[in-house]
């Protein structure tokens, strides 16, 4: 369908499981249409943003050429390798839905990806402190790479093995190779640890565009082959480019031996830090909850398209989709950024987790109980409501970033978010394994507005506690202040560290 269809909807209801219906002429457009036009205008949007209103303007750092020289040798590899990595989104669940395996069987496959990842995770935290990081990024590579290829057959154990290797490789997509960089950075070439914030910042904006360019990557592979598995192909074809730069450029480096720490050592001062702190734990409670959320979207989105065939004639564009909610995200980072030194981060924290529970809500709504329900009409509004929850997601990153920054201790960081993988992941695979039925999928919605709802009362009572004390009494106390002459005294030594950790 390449045209404006006008689709007349006698009774046409939210759903079964609603009390509202429409009795209106409807003029809509094709799902992929929609989604096209949201992709280009969100990220021309974007871009104005980034270059129109100085979001890249040249700092000391970048007016550094050696410095410019190692960020470029850290960015290229990284983020062909992530570029990899979000290419293979789009068309996963479809890949399982074209082979024929049932909705359960597909959820298992997801449950055991996500499983090994929250292994692979703890035992990252382990490797990061024995081994090289060099070598650490290769088997990032070398094991995602292998799961692509695995994805071109068609047996279920296989993919089975390509999903535990799936689990493996995200588990070493980001500390490794952060972690590299910092001691280049500091310990190699001796920069201010300041600048570090320059090159991550460059690679969040990059890897944002990047994505939307994956969602494109990933359609034109699929459309110039008619094989669902050809976008992992060229996701190999990215990881192994960047395997090689990594190779052929990169300098080993590893923690040294004096800063080592034992790994049940590592995890028993990051549970202690709970008790010390109660603010990192209620910062924890809403990551948890806003990322199993963003765990099930990302599961469930496809399978809701999936009944686009029936309804349009011929199968959407998954790919353009997939742009069109990155460009959402993106949108709303880059928003974000704009007024984040004006607007306190847990006030942001509080908007985007409340404007994504909106979304899932109306979502519920729009998603009928039956597949013979859905209509154009109701496709266009169920995509108009997930950018609306993607431009909030992208929004709530880089606050939720500012306040780990801000209030997780650094050489502790990677243990905390390491063991916020563990309730992250079980919440999350609970909803895919028991609420996943193939013919309607509201009820995993219903299940992530729950968590937003928690997650929003989480942020509101974090937003209060740091609204109305300093810094250093919510560091100790984490007190709702009523009377502003009640005074929390907090000695120096529960001062937070700043920065990253460094070894």
């Amino acid at each position: 369908v390449n045209e404006v269809r006008v689709t007349y909807v006698p009774h046409c209801t939210f759903g079964s499981h609603s009390p509202y219906t429409l009795n209106r002429m409807v003029v809509s457009l094709n799902v992929g249409q929609l989604a096209y036009t949201f992709a280009i205008t969100c990220t021309a949007l974007s871009a104005y943003l980034v270059f129109k209103l100085g979001l890249t303007s040249r700092d000391a750092a970048q007016r550094n050429a050696q410095f410019r020289s190692l960020q470029l040798h850290f960015l290229i590899p990284y983020l062909a390798i992530l570029l990899a990595e979000s290419i293979q989104a789009p068309y996963l669940y479809v890949l399982y839905h074209v082979y024929g395996f049932l909705p359960g069987q597909i959820s298992i496959l997801y449950v055991v990806g996500l499983t090994m990842n929250v292994v692979s995770t703890v035992l990252t935290v382990h490797l990061l402190s024995r081994c090289d990081r060099r070598m650490l990024c290769l088997c990032c590579v070398g094991s995602g790479s292998l799961a692509c290829l695995l994805k071109f057959s068609d047996n279920y154990l296989i993919l089975l093995i390509g999903r535990l290797l799936d689990g493996f490789s995200a588990a070493l997509i980001t500390s490794p190779f952060q972690q590299w960089y910092g001691h280049e950075h500091v310990m190699s070439f001796d920069f201010p640890k300041e600048w570090l914030t320059s090159t991550f910042t460059l690679l969040s904006l990059v890897a944002g565009f990047l994505s939307v360019c994956a969602g494109f990557i990933a359609e034109f592979a699929e459309s110039i082959s008619s094989v669902t598995a050809f976008p992992f192909f060229f996701a190999i074809l990215f990881q192994i480019a960047g395997g090689c730069y990594i190779m052929r450029v990169w300098p080993s480096n590893r923690l040294e031996p004096e800063h080592r720490i034992p790994l049940q050592e590592q995890f028993v001062k990051a549970v202690a830090i709970f008790k010390k702190k109660p603010v990192v734990l209620v910062l924890c409670t809403i990551h948890t909850l806003f990322e199993s959320t963003l765990l099930i979207f990302i599961f469930v989105w496809t399978p809701l398209f999936v009944h686009s065939k029936a309804v349009l004639g011929q199968r959407i564009s998954y790919g353009v989709v997939y742009a069109a909610f990155m460009s959402c995200a993106l949108l709303g980072s880059v928003s974000s950024r704009l007024y984040q030194k004006h607007v306190m981060a847990t006030r942001v924290i509080c908007a985007s987790s409340c404007a994504c529970l909106v979304a899932l809500v109306l979502a519920v709504f729009v998603i009928p109980s039956s597949p013979s329900d859905w209509s154009t009409y109701l496709f266009d509004i169920l995509l108009l409501l997930f950018c609306l929850f993607e431009f909030a997601v992208g929004s709530y990153l880089p606050s939720m970033n500012k306040l780990q920054t801000d209030l997780l201790p650094p050489e502790h960081r990677s243990s905390l978010l390491a063991l916020l993988r563990i309730p992250l992941t079980i919440i999350s695979c609970g909803g895919m394994l028991f609420l996943h039925s193939g013919s309607s999928d509201w009820q995993i919605v219903l299940m992530g507005c729950i968590l937003l709802s928690l997650t929003t009362l989480c942020a509101l009572l974090l937003h209060l506690v740091s609204s109305r004390n300093t810094p250093e009494q919510i560091n100790d106390h984490f007190v709702l202040k009523l009377n502003t002459n009640v005074y929390d005294s907090q000695d120096d030594e529960d001062d937070l560290p700043q920065g990253l950790a460094i070894g």
